[in-house]
């Protein structure tokens, strides 16, 4: 299983150069998309890893249309994430550094919704219950930004989990 860490002493060392990566705050209705992602069975916004030769709005396009099935209409950029206490660690021991480009996209037509595989659920979820829900902890800073946006109030102090912490 993948981990994530989030302001964890008990991180392990980057073992590779750290990653750049785009996300996609995906609302309808008053809530956001979030995938249960298969290689972890936590929560995360969705979005991934920018390959070699393709920009930042590039990404954001092909990992919503990877994950969802879905054509995004317009974006964006909210704010990036570069704490470096964001860590992943994969199953072959390697680690590296989460560096994540946040975007608001708006989608043509949720009709084609669609679940792959590196998903095990697709799910729409109301603001504040964001808080219950076990999210990858490299996206908790991703989850407060969201919390505080919406709630004005000051998000670490709002999410009462601390990364750790078993929500299910």
């Amino acid at each position: 299983m993948v981990q994530f860490f989030y302001k964890e002493e008990s991180a392990p060392k980057p073992t590779l150069p750290p990653s750049v990566g785009c996300i996609a705050f995906i609302q309808n209705n008053g809530k956001y998309l979030l995938e249960h992602r298969s290689d972890s069975s936590r929560w995360a916004f969705i979005g991934g890893g920018v390959e070699k030769n393709e920009s930042f709005e590039e990404c954001l396009i092909r990992e919503v249309l990877e994950e969802t099935n879905l054509n995004v209409s317009k974006y964006k950029l909210e704010t990036t994430f570069s704490d470096p206490s964001r860590i992943i660690r994969y199953d072959d021991g390697n680690s590296k550094r989460i560096i994540t480009i946040a975007y608001s996209v708006e989608i043509e037509d949720f009709k084609t919704l669609q679940i792959s595989h590196e998903s095990q659920e697709l799910r729409f979820v109301d603001i504040i219950s964001l808080e219950n829900i076990k999210m990858a902890e490299t996206h908790i800073p991703c989850l407060q930004y969201l919390l505080e946006l919406h709630t004005g109030i000051v998000a670490h102090k709002y999410c009462s989990f601390s990364p750790n912490e078993d929500k299910s």
